[in-house]
Parts: structure tokens; sequence; C-alpha cells
């Protein structure tokens, strides 16, 4: 983590103190296909267990994929997935994942041709409990599937998210989760004035803030 603390979007001190809960994923583990390391568990699903999935899609060549599975009452992430590969490979993850979770209510970002590209896989798998897309006030759009990353939306769950981490009601297990929220930072305008939306700086990804943001 930054030594440097000034325009960072989220508190320096707690990325901190959310490291100490930091595990490593299951060395070994015959539940599902891990695919050589994409997919990383860190607790298997339990009977009964309710789960929420979020991913940020991709195609590969850009930027990479993320996906986060997280427990419903604890927030407490218990697997993820990670890798440059195109949609519809991701789609394959996305629902053996929900169904070894038992089903979690899931969602994803859904941003230009990738968007619609995964979309059209994950009908074909017939993903169950796929939530409602929403509009930029909040509203669900039934029959409509993804979040379109609009600058309202985005910095309303981002502003979610800060909080979250903020007051511990997280448990982050990925260290390199921690590591990219460190990188987000308040942007300034020609003028001086701070922009209305965070980011990380260029090169760099955000794919796992947009996980938990999610």
């Amino acid at each position: 983590l930054s030594v440097t603390t000034a325009g960072k979007f989220f508190d320096a001190d707690k990325l901190i103190a959310h490291t100490n809960r930091i595990i490593n994923p299951l060395d070994k583990y015959d539940g599902i296909d891990l695919r050589n390391g994409v997919i990383r568990i860190f607790k298997p699903p339990f009977p009964g267990g309710r789960y929420v999935l979020f991913c940020d899609p991709s195609e590969g060549k850009e930027d990479p994929f993320h996906l986060v599975i997280a427990e419903v009452f604890s927030n407490e992430e218990v697997a993820n997935a990670h890798g440059w590969l195109p949609s519809d490979e991701v789609a394959v993850i996305y629902d053996s994942l929900c169904k070894h979770y038992n089903n979690p209510y899931n969602s994803f970002m859904r941003t230009g041709y990738t968007g619609g590209r995964f979309q059209n896989a994950l009908d074909n798998f017939h993903v169950a409990n796929q939530a409602f897309a929403r509009a930029t006030d909040g509203t669900p759009k039934e029959g409509q599937y993804g979040y379109w990353e609009s600058n309202p939306l985005k910095k309303d769950l981002l502003g979610n998210l800060r909080e979250a981490v903020f007051s511990m009601e997280l448990i982050i297990h990925d260290a390199k989760t921690l590591d990219e929220f460190s990188l987000m930072i308040w942007e300034t305008k020609p003028d001086g004035e701070l922009k209305d939306v965070p980011n990380v700086p260029e090169r760099e990804h955000d794919d796992r803030i947009v996980c938990w943001s999610g």
C-alpha cells in the first residue's frame, strides 16, 4: 500500500486494517474445475448458504475480467476468478460458479460490445437469479440485466463501497484487491477542482473495484 495518502479515495489506514483478513485460497479443491488458478476458492459453499456474485467481464485483450462471490450475511469473500479471457469463456466460469454456490443472486457490469456478448452467453446457459438492471435512480428495470456504468451510478456504487470499507463491513481475503483499492484517487480538473468520479491511474485496472462496488 502506498505511503502517500493525499487524494486517496479509500481510507489508507482502513485498507491496512483489512490486510489482517487476508487468507490464502485452498491449495486443493475437487468441487469445481479451478482452470489452472483462474478460479480461487477461499471457502467452499455450505448447504443452504446464500451468496451474491458480481462480474466485470472482458474480451481478454485490453483488460482482465474479475468475478467475486461473497456470503450474504457476513459480506465475506468466498471465491473469486481473474484472468485474461474472452467474454464467452468468462460466461462458462460465471455459470459454473453460480451452480456451485447455490445459484446466488448475480449480476455483471454491462458495457458496450462485451456486455452484450456476455449477456447472450448467459442467456444460453439460462443462469438463474440474475438481478434486474437499474436505472440511474436505482429503480429496477424488469426484463433487463447487467449494470450500465454511467457516472451517476458509478459515483453511487463507489460511495457505498468506500463506506463499507471504512466501517469494516466487508471481509476481503484477496491481497491484490486491497492493492487495487489503494490505487483509486480523486483526480483534478485543469482548474484544480476535483472530478466528480474517482479513478485509478492510467494503465492500471479497476476490475476488482468494479466487482466489489457491484
